[in-house]
């Protein structure tokens, strides 16, 4: 079986996480059953901190408080990447109502500096998460 599991050398990121979070959630269960350990309290609750933390990274739900100030401004719309004949991709914006071509620039670099904004607070819930284990995994 490890064979298989190790051997898939495709695995992103996400998938990383999620092994992360499994383990950290193993070994937290398994403290908190036993309680044999001096602050174990202390043990659980910074665990579970860095399983949300790693959980909210991996479910990329950054961007709804942005998405729903754009779709009030601008109305609802759909952005996606559409696949080139050269294997590139280029962005996509479609809505219902049309924007004059001015407007829709403007839309569309808001857009993306809300992607940007949803991004940084994504990696900052990362950082965090890895700041607590650097500081805590000794005492796990």
């Amino acid at each position: 079986m490890e064979k298989a599991v190790w051997s898939d050398w495709t695995w992103g990121h996400s998938q990383i996480i999620t092994i992360l979070i499994f383990k950290i959630r193993m070994d937290r269960d398994a403290i908190k059953q036993r309680d044999i350990l001096e602050g174990t309290d202390a043990r659980v609750e910074s665990m579970t901190q860095v399983i949300t933390l790693l959980e909210k990274y991996n479910s990329f739900d950054y961007d709804e408080e942005f998405r729903m100030k754009h779709e009030a401004k601008w109305g609802k719309d759909r952005h996606y990447f559409l696949e080139l004949e050269d294997g590139n991709f280029e962005w996509k914006s479609e809505r219902d109502d049309k924007l004059p071509e001015n407007k829709l620039r403007i839309e569309q670099d808001e857009h993306l500096k809300n992607i940007e904004a949803a991004e940084q607070l994504r990696k900052k819930d990362l950082a965090e998460a890895f700041t607590i284990m650097q500081r805590e995994l000794d005492n796990w």
